[in-house]
């Protein structure tokens, strides 16, 4: 296959292994396939485009033009993102049902493609939601910056971590002025296990108490 691979060749290959011939009859089969001038006109595929509520606007662009290609390039370049998005869901639905009875000789009906492509839809929202958190929390976390407290004031950062397996819980803290100028940190652990809430505070007790009774006189 010469180094190159892809879905044509692959089934160039496989028609070819399975007619038990050298020649390229699975690649004609392929392009007359890929190349299919055929509109989306079946019972199963109007069946489906009327369950969505598409079909009116696949109906007569099916009358109209001479091609399956027309009929999707039109939809893509007219309709709303709405119905765009699915109609292309759907067709990727019979699509997939097409190569199922193929290949594997099983065959949806129109209410199962419907729910399988709604499945999928579905699927893809959900992982492009999660994409989008993860960009979000990851932008967050590169671009957030300290920020100094105004003058005269003082801003302790404190952080808590909390080991169930030993029942302990651990702070530290960082204590800085208005120009940002690091004056006092703390650490330490104590048990048990505390909340969120608890080994927070008490991460900023203790270095409150440190510092109020230290050199510096803070009250």
């Amino acid at each position: 296959m010469n180094g190159l691979y892809s879905v044509k060749s692959g089934y160039n290959m496989v028609m070819n292994m399975k007619q038990g011939t050298d020649d390229n009859n699975g690649g004609r089969d392929w392009f007359c396939v890929w190349n299919a001038h055929v509109p989306p006109k079946c019972d199963t595929s109007i069946q489906s485009w009327q369950t969505e509520g598409l079909w009116p606007q696949i109906r007569d662009r099916v009358q109209r033009m001479n091609s399956a290609i027309e009929v999707v390039l039109d939809i893509c370049s007219r309709e709303v993102e709405a119905v765009v998005n699915r109609f292309m869901i759907i067709v990727w639905g019979l699509w997939h049902n097409r190569n199922e009875w193929i290949w594997n000789q099983k065959q949806m009906n129109p209410d199962q493609i419907n729910h399988w492509t709604k499945a999928r839809w579905s699927e893809w929202n959900a992982a492009q939601q999660r994409r989008v958190t993860a960009d979000a929390t990851e932008y967050s976390s590169v671009h957030r910056r300290w920020v100094k407290p105004i003058t005269g004031e003082l801003k302790c950062n404190v952080d808590a971590a909390f080991h169930h397996s030993i029942d302990k819980t651990s702070y530290g803290c960082c204590l800085r002025d208005s120009n940002g100028d690091f004056i006092q940190a703390l650490s330490g652990w104590c048990n048990p296990e505390l909340s969120v809430c608890e080994g927070e505070a008490l991460g900023m007790w203790q270095l409150a108490s440190h510092v109020m009774g230290s050199e510096f006189g803070l009250e």
